[in-house]
């Protein structure tokens, strides 16, 4: 699906797109899909640019547009809690707004309207 559907299908069901920002929750997917076998080259997670969620927007500036959770955090760049792939954030020709899992390890923005798998995670009380 694309990023809009995968967060619209995972809100429907009462869970949002995996929002992988402390190293325990990072170490919990990674693990999982690497202890399954599990090799997909992207799959989408829970951050984007503003106005990728509900498509307002399609090219971005990466000073005027940073990455936020779905939580509404605002994405570290560096810090103990930050999984880049190198090089990464990049926004590469101004068209990356939504974040995915790069090779099932570590973050990249990418595109928001490449179909991808992607992860829900559910809140629990």
């Amino acid at each position: 699906m694309t990023f809009m559907d995968s967060y619209r299908t995972c809100t429907s069901v009462g869970t949002r797109l995996a929002v992988l920002n402390t190293t325990a929750k990072y170490k919990a997917v990674t693990t999982y899909l690497a202890a399954n076998s599990i090799s997909i080259l992207r799959i989408s997670i829970g951050g984007a640019r503003d106005g990728a969620i509900n498509g307002t927007r399609t090219t971005w500036n990466t000073t005027l547009h940073p990455l936020y959770w779905v939580n509404g955090l605002r994405m570290a760049f560096s810090g103990p809690d930050t999984f880049w792939w190198y090089g990464n954030p990049d926004n590469k020709n101004g068209t990356e707004g939504c974040l995915e899992l790069y090779q099932g390890q570590l973050w990249n923005d990418g595109l928001c309207d490449t179909l991808k798998p992607f992860i829900c995670e559910k809140l629990l009380n």
